[in-house]
């Protein structure tokens, strides 16, 4: 096939695609540095710091917990197998969360529902790791120590 009909018929796919995919190359890359950046200071800063797993549960119900500060300040995140969740100093701590969860609707549409961001002060101790887990029931966040 010759290479000038080929840029006539598919020109803008041609630059477009490989553009996007170096695009979404680049933007994995720094983000992934970013957060280990953070993760890096954080506990720089807190040696000491306690891990705290976010309850995820994906299957016909995708339901999720975003954490959006901590102490004010981007939470220092990390994942570790299929779990993930944040670091967070011994002691209370001040931690802007948010619980949402979405199914497939009857038809065709996604039904989702999210709660408001809630300001949660949680108090950990050192050494010991935590699991914050939304109890769907009584609509109030959870934070249990977990048990290895």
């Amino acid at each position: 096939m010759n290479l000038q009909l080929l840029y006539e018929q598919y020109g803008i796919y041609i630059l477009f695609v490989p553009l996007a995919i170096v695009l979404v190359v680049w933007t994995t890359i720094s983000q992934n540095k970013k957060i280990k950046k953070l993760k890096t200071e954080y506990l720089n800063r807190y040696p000491d710091a306690v891990r705290v797993f976010l309850l995820h549960h994906i299957g016909i119900t995708t339901e999720t917990i975003t954490v959006y500060n901590v102490d004010g300040e981007e939470p220092a995140l990390f994942t570790e197998k299929m779990k993930s969740g944040f670091y967070l100093k011994p002691g209370k701590s001040a931690v802007s969360v948010s619980y949402g969860s979405s199914r497939q609707g009857v038809m065709y549409k996604n039904v989702s529902k999210t709660t408001d961001v809630v300001e949660l002060v949680l108090e950990a101790e050192a050494g010991k790791e935590y699991t914050l887990s939304f109890d769907k029931k009584s609509k109030e966040f959870e934070l249990k120590e977990t048990t290895n």
